[in-house]
């Protein structure tokens, strides 16, 4: 344990079991003697989900997480809750970074102050009652990139690439469960800028519903090789006040339309 102080971190390798028990025992045991820091290298199969603690600072150092099965290859302990429809404590103060690839769903529920650097997602980075949200530099190469659904807020996403068979970033408002005051369904204040995305859907998608709005957003210098903001879905009827105060501006598209607008919007600015 000494060792592991001096040092300023912990490590898989100094644990014994399964790939999955060692990364866990590492992360519980930087919790349990307050360090912090868990630091992994080489590549590790994970068959059940690795919880996260509030002030975390998770790096991977060429390492890849590879998931096998269905399941979120990493969470913080509050998903635990989302069937309780109660009040938890936020786990705060999350970070993931540097230059290492995880394949399988990453999910933070109810989370504040997180930061996301360098990181390369297989799948897709799903957030859920989470704000203020640092997301640079990372890499998305599944289905989807950036899932936000109900309650996120205070995102700032810069420099990021993807290379997606479907949308990168993607917006959803819309009620999930029951909510209670605190965990409206809404998505504002996101900032999302210098990026490039190759997909083979709309880049960034925003998608509200009569009860659910999406608010205070600004995009700008995004590249894509197609439509590369879509807001709203065909066939809904729904208020323009769901969707207001967005800025859109230098984008640059490979489509005919880089912005494509399905639903009235209010106080809102696009180029053309």
């Amino acid at each position: 344990m000494l060792e592991m102080r001096l040092r300023g971190y912990v490590a898989p390798e100094d644990f014994e079991g399964t790939d999955t028990q060692r990364i866990q025992k590492a992360l519980d045991t930087s919790k349990e003697l307050d360090i912090g820091r868990v630091v992994l290298k080489g590549g590790y199969t994970i068959d059940e989900t690795l919880w996260i603690h509030p002030m975390t600072d998770l790096v991977l150092e060429n390492a890849t997480l590879t998931v096998n099965g269905a399941f979120p290859v990493l969470a913080n302990r509050n998903l635990a809750e989302t069937d309780k429809h109660t009040y938890t404590f936020q786990d705060q103060y999350i970070t993931i970074r540097g230059n290492g690839v995880i394949d399988g769903d990453v999910m933070l529920y109810n989370a504040f102050h997180v930061n996301i650097n360098g990181v390369e997602f297989a799948k897709a980075l799903r957030f859920a009652f989470t704000h203020e949200v640092r997301l640079y530099h990372s890499k998305f190469t599944g289905e989807n990139g950036v899932v936000m659904t109900m309650g996120c807020n205070n995102f700032i996403m810069q420099n990021l690439t993807a290379d997606c068979n479907g949308t990168a970033v993607v917006m959803d408002a819309t009620v999930e469960t029951d909510y209670v005051i605190g965990k409206e369904p809404e998505i504002h204040e996101i900032i999302l800028q210098d990026s490039c995305f190759h997909t083979s859907a709309p880049a960034v998608t925003l998608n509200g519903s009569a009860d659910a709005r999406i608010y205070n957003m600004q995009f700008d210098h995004l590249k894509s090789d197609g439509v590369t903001l879509q807001v709203g879905t065909d066939g809904a009827e729904v208020p323009a006040e769901c969707y207001f105060n967005l800025t859109g501006e230098l984008f640059e598209s490979g489509a005919n339309k880089s912005i494509e607008i399905k639903n009235p919007v209010k106080h809102c600015y696009f180029p053309g």
